[in-house]
């Protein structure tokens, strides 16, 4: 398929990558408003008027049919361009040719895909593209990549505001559209929570300047979070910002013995004692405790009590209080002890009080007859600065159903945001430092890094050994562990997968033994189980006993339905499950792993289109997932899109080097065992016969009788 790139600068490559010439600027100008016009269709007249408009009709339509045929020799028999007769309208072969300005439109309508459109926006229209001052083409231009740049700034700010911004991705906004609100505030509150404060001092006075010199005036909300970041910076102790901040103020004079300010000299002379100002005496909060703990606050009921029974606040705060107490490592203050915080405060020092290192504060209102509204804001108690916030509503006929939804999607959301805070600031502290809870958050953060999967795994391994030398009992230390090793041996990642094989099942042995109420636990055990020790019977009750002990834990939910689907449950069902799981958690860093348990559910199912949209959507999250390569490239091999299932291929052997269709009917086979029959046996084999095609290899369907099958576990 060919490739043309609109957005930055022009690129047009053929199947096999290699960069293609075009005659000249009408014809890159022709190819680009045929790729932006709806369904890539125009009119012959509209577009020869379009870029030839300042000649007459007559030569205008002369001139789109010389360029048709000079583009047409240059790229050869591509079929770029399908062009009618007289009057009729000429088109690109959308079935040929990838093209990115396509692709960036349908991602900036979807809601889901914001990072998607980010990703495909390289730069401006057409980037490298002269504008001329009479020519007829030059305001399309302007106006187009002034229409797609405001969709990338949209896209943006919808991750920003979402919780999946970066600091990359906040001065990418500003240097677009410099009165960015949500970038700006996810500066100020980004480092304020890594306790940079002079650079968030810096952000939300950019921020006061920008909108200033606009002319505009700055969001009140804005100015709120700049003035808690100033008022903060100015109680911070003075060397601090000396250190951050490079500076040193003239009114800084050494002290005597007893305390007193001397004066500094000045051109050898000493100032007056009353012409020296004293040093400020800043008020420092005390310290926070380093424990991973929360305190729900007292929730801001503004809906009708339930007749009959407490109010919806009061069990909203105890509900949430109870799912969070389950979180296994964190302490959770006690619903009566927050009570005493109904009236509120400064949230910096309800956490010195209470020896906490977050607060979630929460809201609701009945915002219709059958829905409520739940406003939900993470704090760090430190800085008092919100890490994370977001709007849950809820519809039900009865309200207290009503009331189970809004705490089951709080719950959800709250809590993978809130691993997600502990494992950025294990991962900005030293490497030996927090202790064994660190060394856990190190290691569940190496797995959620954009880097390859070997790596990844690689070194939450180390992270998660560390931490059984440390704490020997540890359950999610050894589970970790043992889900480590047992997913490098099973991806071909290790030097002896058998030997890997066993030491997993040996962690999930010691991990069961002490976290069997440790959903956390029970959900990588669910994992060993399958892979290490092959027995799906035993996968399915661990992730059950998970679920029932955490329902708001939305990974449990999701490896619930992928290991259901093994066991051969129908697959609408666990679509269902996986479905319930990014209800809960919709922007969970794990979307993609579940997006790889969607793919396979829909290959069960025989919808391949639907297979390769959750591949590639998967993809588009985290490109280093070996199985969701393994996904694409089925999905196209069983399509017969050979030449595409080709380059996926390509990508599979570059993340997965030691991967042969061989190889994976017999894991396959190990992990089904006697449910390896029948309509298994078949699908698998056709899915390995259509991978072993695209190389000429052996089929798979000769795998059981001509090949001798590698070692197996014992036992």
């Amino acid at each position: 398929m060919l490739q043309l790139r609109l957005l930055g600068s022009f690129e047009l490559r053929s199947e096999t990558g290699a960069r293609m010439a075009v005659p000249g600027r009408q014809s890159v100008a022709l190819l680009a408003a045929l790729a932006v016009a709806e369904g890539a269709t125009m009119g012959r007249a509209q577009l020869a008027a379009l870029i030839w408009g300042e000649r007459g009709a007559e030569q205008a339509d002369g001139s789109l049919r010389q360029e048709l045929l000079r583009l047409r020799r240059a790229l050869g028999d591509a079929g770029l361009i399908v062009s009618g007769g007289p009057g009729q309208a000429i088109t690109l072969a959308a079935d040929r040719i990838d093209i990115d300005a396509i692709r960036f439109a349908a991602a900036c309508r979807a809601n889901d895909a914001s990072a998607t459109a980010v990703a495909l926006y390289r730069g401006p229209f057409l980037a490298d593209f002269p504008e001329r001052t009479r020519d007829s083409f030059s305001p399309f231009l302007a106006v187009t990549r002034k229409t797609m740049a405001d969709a990338a700034i949209m896209a943006m700010r919808r991750m920003l505001a979402g919780g999946e911004g970066t600091v990359a991705l906040a001065e990418r906004a500003l240097a677009l559209a410099p009165q960015t609100e949500e970038a700006y505030a996810f500066l100020i509150r980004h480092f304020g929570a890594l306790n940079e404060l002079a650079r968030a001092r810096f952000w939300a006075e950019a921020a006061r300047a920008s909108f200033t010199g606009a002319g505009l005036a700055a969001p009140a909300s804005l100015c709120a979070l700049a003035d808690a970041v100033c008022s903060e910076a100015a109680a911070a102790p003075f060397h601090y910002f000396r250190v951050q901040m490079g500076i040193s103020p003239a009114w800084m004079v050494p002290e005597t013995a007893n305390d007193e300010p001397t004066a500094a000299p000045v051109g050898g002379q000493k100032l007056p004692p009353d012409a020296v100002p004293s040093r400020p005496r800043p008020i420092l909060l005390p310290e926070v405790s380093n424990r991973p703990s929360i305190v729900v606050l007292p929730v801001r009921d503004l809906t009708e009590t339930i007749a009959g029974g407490p109010p919806i606040g009061e069990v909203l705060t105890e509900e949430i209080t109870a799912s969070l107490s389950r979180l296994p490592g964190f302490f959770v203050v006690a619903r009566h002890s927050a009570m005493a915080y109904a009236a509120g405060g400064d949230v910096r020092f309800i956490a010195r009080e209470l020896g906490v290192r977050y607060l979630l504060e929460t809201g609701i209102v009945q915002s219709a007859r059958d829905a409520l509204r739940c406003h939900a804001r993470l704090i760090d108690g430190r800085t008092g600065l919100a890490l994370w916030s977001e709007a849950i509503e809820a519809r039900a006929a009865d309200r207290f159903e009503l009331r189970d939804r809004i705490v089951s999607e709080t719950a959800g959301r709250l809590i993978p945001r809130l691993l997600n805070a502990e494992i950025a600031a294990a991962l900005g502290a030293p490497s030996q430092a927090g202790g064994v809870w660190a060394a856990m958050m190190r290691a569940q953060g190496e797995l959620l890094r954009e880097r390859p999967v070997a790596t990844a795994m690689r070194a939450a391994r180390a992270h998660a050994e560390d931490a059984v030398r440390m704490d020997p009992d540890m359950a999610q230390a050894h589970a970790m562990a043992g889900y480590t090793r047992c997913h490098l041996a099973t991806m071909r990642y290790s030097a002896q997968p058998v030997r890997d094989l066993f030491r997993a099942r040996r962690h999930m042995i010691k991990a069961l033994k002490n976290g069997r109420d440790d959903p956390t636990v029970l959900g990588m055990c669910a994992n060993i189980a399958m892979y290490a020790c092959f027995d799906i019977d035993r996968a399915v009750t661990l992730c059950e006993d998970a679920v029932r002990l955490a329902p708001n834990d939305a990974s449990a939910w999701a490896e619930l339905g992928h290991i259901r689907r093994v066991a051969g449950d129908d697959p609408r069902a666990c679509l269902g499950l996986i479905a319930h799981a990014e209800r809960l958690s919709p922007r969970d860093p794990r979307t993609a792993l579940w997006l790889h348990q969607v793919a396979w559910c829909h290959w069960k199912l025989h919808d391949l289109d639907a297979m390769e949209a959750a591949a590639r959507r998967g993809l588009g999250l985290y490109a280093n997932i070996p199985w969701l390569w393994l996904a694409l490239t089925a999905s196209l091999a069983l399509q017969g899109r050979t030449e595409d299932a080709r380059q996926a291929l390509l990508v599979l052997r570059g993340v997965m080097p030691d991967f042969t269709p061989s190889r994976f009917y017999w894991t396959a086979r190990w992990i089904y065992g006697r449910r390896f029959e029948g309509d298994v046996k078949q699908n698998y084999r056709a899915l390995c016969d259509s991978i072993a095609r695209l190389e000429g290899a052996r089929p798979a369907a000769r795998i059981d009788s001509e090949l001798t099958p590698p070692r197996r576990l014992a036992g």
